[in-house]
């Protein structure tokens, strides 16, 4: 898989940017080395090409597959797919106009599969999501708006699975973040606008099993509650048909 950079040749996107002695032998050993010189000179990405086509970062379809391709790989595929949302990213506008002006808040799933899942989320005009987990890891980029984010920690020891505030991050277009697995966050659009964002997560995020809220005020611990996330983002006409798949 190669990204050309205009008047600049190919610059190779793989399992890691990894020197390359680690990635093995033969054409993957040598795919390795090009990825490594091109990350040295550090050449911009305008579209992925895979198996002779091209994915274009800003086409819906482009940036799905690329994604699953960078999810697909065997090693580092986390830092695959964050190079893939940095370079989507850098340019915003052209995520928006990708997706479509948001027009309304809700969840609209892009792309479902038990291991991976893709959304457009449109959070409305001060919409608060208390502290909650996920049990598996996020990539969040910014395309409209403002995500204001507050990371939280439990307290050690204490029976009711209460939290404490540990920082807090504020997400502007361009922004694109990471979330482990063990993250606690709740997030609020602070803005009188409509907020865009992609958020990646590794399951399907609408069937994550074991999963936490914490009550807004007391901050004690309580079994996720799907169906009150859903009523946050705007119930059913939040919630688009997913593309699901095997």
């Amino acid at each position: 898989m190669f990204i050309r950079a205009p008047k600049q040749g190919l610059r190779y996107l793989g399992p890691s940017l990894a020197k390359p002695g680690r990635l093995g032998k033969g054409r993957v050993q040598f795919a390795a080395v090009i990825q490594y010189i091109a990350y040295v000179v550090d050449m911009p990405i305008i579209a992925v090409e895979r198996g002779g086509s091209r994915m274009d970062l800003h086409s819906l379809d482009g940036f799905i597959a690329a994604i699953r391709a960078a999810h697909r790989q065997a090693s580092a595929p986390m830092a695959a797919m964050r190079a893939v949302m940095r370079q989507a990213f850098a340019t915003p506008d052209a995520v928006r106009d990708m997706l479509g002006e948001p027009k309304q808040g809700g969840l609209f799933p892009l792309y479902r599969a038990p291991e991976l899942s893709i959304i457009n989320t449109i959070w409305s005009p001060g919409l608060h999501i208390p502290p909650h987990n996920h049990q598996c890891w996020a990539l969040i980029g910014i395309y409209q708006g403002q995500e204001d984010n507050s990371i939280w920690k439990r307290v050690a020891g204490d029976g009711d699975g209460r939290i404490t505030l540990a920082r807090q991050q504020v997400l502007r277009p361009g922004n694109v973040i990471t979330l482990g697995r063990n993250i606690i966050h709740s997030v609020i659009n602070p803005l009188p606008s409509l907020t865009g964002a992609i958020h990646i997560y590794g399951a399907d995020f609408f069937e994550v099993p074991g999963r936490s809220h914490w009550h807004p005020q007391a901050l004690t611990e309580q079994p996720y509650d799907m169906a009150m996330t859903r009523r946050l983002f705007g119930g059913e006409t939040g919630m688009a048909a997913a593309q699901t798949h095997s």
